[in-house]
């Protein structure tokens, strides 16, 4: 669940069948919620959380949230989620990175 004094209202994360949160961080305008399943993004500004889809086997590495955006790192891509427009991007993780 997540609070928006923004705009005034609460923003609840359905979970799937047998979907467990692993992890999680929370900012000032951003949260960051990892699923056994997905990423899951909340920004104050964009409103509603924005989800995005783990690779099987996917490892995290590192997960960060400061101000407006977060950071994931897993063992095979980059993943940031911009809390002002709601947008995941993602590059994939060069071997020279390990």
């Amino acid at each position: 669940m997540a609070s928006n004094t923004l705009t005034g209202r609460f923003d609840r994360l359905d979970l799937d069948a047998k979907e467990q949160i692993l992890e999680y961080k929370v900012a000032n305008a951003v949260a960051i919620v990892i699923t056994n399943q997905r990423f899951a993004g909340y920004g104050v500004m964009a409103g509603g959380w924005q989800t995005l889809r783990r690779k099987a086997g996917e490892q995290v590495r590192s997960l960060q949230a400061q101000d407006y955006s977060a950071t994931v790192v897993t063992g095979d891509r980059f993943l940031n989620f911009n809390g002002r427009t709601g947008a995941w991007n993602q590059m994939r993780r060069s071997t020279q990175f390990d």
